[in-house]
């Protein structure tokens, strides 16, 4: 048994079977893990580099292929929705998308790797966020690969919402 003023359910890849297990009503999404494909590469010179990163446009479909700067200077491409291996043929892809945004990017010779990163998912388009002020539960669910860079945005607004619901109540000596 959990006796607290609010419980959030940030459980990630698990946070379906977290919600049905916690909950009377079933959850509204499914939890499900989508894998990403990236390569990395080592820029020789300042016209294969970039100073911040291109993201396309969003679809319906899909976030699109980004191009990053990582740790070390090394551009990252990616990710692509595969399997559990690196596929030739998404690798391709990848390569032809980051030639496109840096045309002097010697790809065989700047090559560091490959990887496929597991990120959290779900059934639905956006995130699952939402409050249940019955039971005092909120669920923070469906939180994609942009939820790293949303995720002090993410915990504010979960913050907001046990705030406005009346649940969380800030004194003078709250941390912000």
């Amino acid at each position: 048994k959990i006796s607290a003023k609010a419980i959030v359910n940030a459980a990630g890849r698990w946070s379906d079977v977290v919600e049905s297990d916690m909950l009377v009503t079933a959850p509204r999404f499914t939890s499900r893990p989508i894998r990403g494909q990236y390569m990395v590469f080592k820029p020789k010179s300042s016209s294969e580099s970039i100073r911040c990163p291109f993201q396309p446009i969003p679809t319906d479909r899909t976030k699109g292929i980004f191009v990053f700067t990582a740790l070390y200077d090394q551009l990252v491409v990616g990710p692509t929705a595969t399997n559990r291996s690196i596929c030739p043929a998404t690798a391709g892809e990848l390569k032809r998308h980051v030639q496109r945004v840096l045309p002097d990017l010697d790809l065989d010779e700047s090559f560091v790797g490959g990887y496929v990163g597991i990120r959290s998912g779900s059934n639905q388009r956006h995130y699952q966020i939402r409050l249940s002020v019955e039971s005092s539960w909120l669920v923070c669910a469906g939180i994609r690969s942009t939820g790293l860079t949303a995720s002090l945005g993410i915990g504010r607004h979960a913050v907001s919402i046990l705030e406005t619901s009346g649940i969380l109540i800030r004194t003078e000596n709250s941390p912000e």
